[in-house]
């Protein structure tokens, strides 16, 4: 169960992965402090199956994509 504050934040994160962009969790803290709803919002979206780590940034923390959406039926063709 995850609050409004996370559900926010995981609506925000899916919609900027969703553009091509990289997640980066650190993009994501507030100006000042941390947030722990952060790394919760992460963990959420990736057990939901929302995103997927798709590598490091350049200081080693995994950075975070869109899960690219199979297909749901085979194409289609047409009869001559």
């Amino acid at each position: 169960m995850t609050n409004t504050r996370t559900e926010a934040l995981i609506t925000e994160m899916v919609a900027h992965a969703r553009t091509g962009s990289d997640v980066i969790p650190a993009f994501f803290q507030p100006v000042f402090g941390r947030s722990n709803h952060v790394s919760a919002a992460i963990r959420a979206a990736v057990k939901r199956g929302l995103l997927v780590q798709n590598g490091v940034d350049g200081t080693g923390k995994p950075k975070y994509a869109a899960v690219i959406p199979s297909a749901t039926h085979t194409s289609t063709t047409s009869i001559h």
